[in-house]
């Protein structure tokens, strides 16, 4: 999974419009939206500023493992 991919199931995950995700992370819209889209790579310090918002924690990885295993709950809602 590349950055573009956990970043969506984060959002998803979350709950989160892209616009509340602009505001948590003070990054623009368009921004984040290029770099879900893959239209643009994030840089080391977006990740770093996402992963610090928006830790992994159990519940998280029982959502990402349940999504490779054919779930696909983050396309479910």
């Amino acid at each position: 999974m590349d950055f573009s991919d956990y970043l969506c199931k984060t959002r998803f995950f979350y709950g989160l419009t892209l616009s509340q995700l602009s505001e948590r992370i003070d990054y623009s819209i368009g921004h984040i939206n290029d770099i879900e889209k893959k239209r643009k790579p994030a840089s080391d310090k977006f990740k770093a500023t996402v992963r610090r918002e928006f830790p992994r924690n159990e519940a998280f990885d029982r959502f990402l493992y349940a999504e490779k295993e054919g779930g696909h709950l983050w396309l479910m809602k």
